[in-house]
């Protein structure tokens, strides 16, 4: 995986503060994982979704791995009192960080009476707890008291949780405290000239996008991938693209963004396209869905009239114009529209996928969807992003032994002679993949092809594989990657989302799992899954 210095964050998950919950009772016993002083249930003890039970401590999520009700918190999002802090937007519930330690205490907002910094949120004092220089108070910091009944709470994540302004991501949102760039979505903090915190820059100009992970408004027209999502926390992010990153968007190094080989370059860590045509991997306008009978037409929105389209421009580089319609310009498995790239003889549409239009395990890639069979798209053996290969298998595939399986599913005996991995079914046993079926209800991956016989599910990587966003996990688990990087590994989410299905995770018809925000879509047709084909979880754009 490409080196980095920058503290991980998760992806496609968001932190957690939609509360799951613990029913393990009161008390302090130190077994149950009740922490008494903080009211919730501590990292790895059992919890339980059901309403009105006990949250996990620190945002952290209950991890029930899909189904049921029972699972375990996960990971702290946020520091409890006697735990290392740099500053109050780091200790949960607005507690104070004083003397780099979290405290029983909560920090004083900008214009309270101090008489340290350490009673500020912002850590500077001067009678008053006073703005971070620059900053200027345009919104409250982490930490910060705020009304949860007034929209975003005047807060610069715009999550305002337990009475304190908290995380919308794991990285920093635009204006937010933070003491290095390592902390800020942006990958940019700006800090005075004799001070020791300072706020999240998003810079003016041509790169003024919502970068990931920043909070915006419904409809993404202010992100640079267009996409906003609410995955769970309260507030709607700018949501990644899965894969490298388009243009305007964060970047550490140049191989992180679209078109490495087309001339793109990251400069003062922003994503540019080096040339005026868009390289493959980059936002398109107007999308299309290439037809059985080889014509075109546009993407349909799902669920509704009318065509798919973007303020983005259409000059996909090495494209393929039918009547005026750019064949390589099509929806990835996200629900994002991009160039597809891969234009040759004997592929006039460029990569579809499927082969010979696909590239092979191994070889560079831009975004999963260009990959041979729907391998994933990520930093591979030496460094750079190329295609993958399964790691586990999915959903109606024969097995040995449960360990084969991906994430969430058991080695289990079908309704046919043998074992097939699947979710445990209370009816009665599920048809492997390849066998006879007249509905997607009857097969274990979920999918009866219009043939008539039970279909693959879309690759995904276990605990501990390889990805470059949460839609290349198995579901239950998450991206989490380095700051303003494009790869990294599959891991139990550090909290938000409840469990449901982010964007580019297989889903089933009706779209259950799907984070809110999200349809369950058939990507070849962007039109809703019908049980016929993989389907995934796409975002709405706006």
């Amino acid at each position: 995986m490409r080196t980095s210095t920058f503290a991980a964050f998760t992806i496609a998950a968001v932190l957690g503060f939609s509360f799951a919950a613990c029913n393990c009772g009161g008390g302090g016993n130190p077994d149950s994982g009740f922490d008494p002083d903080a009211g919730c249930i501590r990292s790895t003890f059992p919890c339980s979704v059901t309403s009105g039970s006990i949250p996990c401590c620190g945002g952290a999520t209950c991890d029930t791995g899909g189904s049921g009700t029972s699972g375990v918190c996960g990971a702290q999002v946020c520091k409890d009192p006697g735990e290392s802090c740099q500053v109050a937007g780091d200790c949960c519930g607005g507690r104070n960080c004083i003397n780099n330690i979290c405290s029983t205490s909560t920090c004083t907002a900008t214009g309270g009476a101090c008489t340290s910094g350490t009673e500020c949120c912002t850590t500077i004092c001067n009678g008053t707890c006073q703005a971070v220089p620059g900053q200027g108070g345009v919104c409250k910091v982490l930490g910060e008291a705020c009304d949860p009944s007034t929209a975003g709470g005047g807060c610069c994540s715009a999550v305002c949780s337990g009475g304190a302004c908290s995380p919308q991501f794991t990285c920093r949102a635009s204006n937010d405290i933070c003491t290095g760039s390592s902390q800020c979505c942006s990958l940019r903090c700006v800090i005075a000239s004799g001070q020791t915190v300072g706020y999240c820059e998003n810079p003016s100009g041509a790169t003024s996008c919502g970068v990931s992970g920043d909070p915006c408004s419904t409809g993404g027209s202010k992100c640079c991938t267009l996409a906003c999502t609410n995955l769970g926390t309260g507030t709607t992010i700018c949501q990644p693209t899965l894969g490298c990153r388009v243009q305007g968007d964060t970047c550490t190094e140049v191989g992180d963004c679209c078109g490495l080989t087309a001339g793109s370059i990251c400069s003062t860590n922003r994503c540019t396209n080096g040339q005026s045509c868009r390289p493959a991997g980059n936002l398109c306008g107007k999308p299309t869905v290439i037809l059985a009978d080889g014509g075109i037409n546009c993407a349909p929105l799902p669920g509704g009239a009318g065509c798919f389209t973007t303020s983005s421009e259409t000059n996909c580089c090495n494209g393929n114009k039918i009547n005026g319609q750019e064949t390589t310009c099509r929806v990835d498995t996200g629900g994002i529209p991009r160039c597809f790239g891969g234009v040759s003889g004997s592929c006039p549409n460029g990569y579809t996928g499927q082969p010979p239009c696909c590239i092979d395990i191994g070889n560079y890639c831009d975004f999963r969807d260009q990959c041979c069979n729907g391998a994933i798209c990520a930093d591979g053996p030496d460094g750079g992003r190329q295609c993958l290969a399964s790691q586990c298998k999915t959903a109606g595939n024969p097995c040995a032994g449960g360990s084969e399986c991906c994430t969430g599913l058991q080695c289990l005996p079908s309704s046919e002679i043998g074992n097939v991995c699947q979710t445990p079914q209370d009816g009665g046993a599920c048809t492997p993949n390849g066998s006879n079926c007249t509905s997607a209800g009857q097969c274990c991956s979920g999918i009866c092809n219009a043939s008539g016989t039970c279909g693959q599910q879309q690759q995904c990587s276990p605990s501990g594989g390889s990805c470059a966003g949460s839609g290349d996990c198995c579901a239950g688990l998450s991206c989490i990657l380095p700051v303003g990087s494009t790869s990294g590994t599959c891991g139990v989410p550090d909290g938000g989302g409840g469990g449901c299905l982010n964007a580019g995770q297989t889903c089933t018809v009706g779209g259950n799992g799907c984070c809110a925000g999200l349809n369950c879509v058939n990507p070849a047709t962007n039109t809703l899954c019908d049980g016929t084909t993989v389907c995934s979880c796409q975002v709405i754009i706006g």
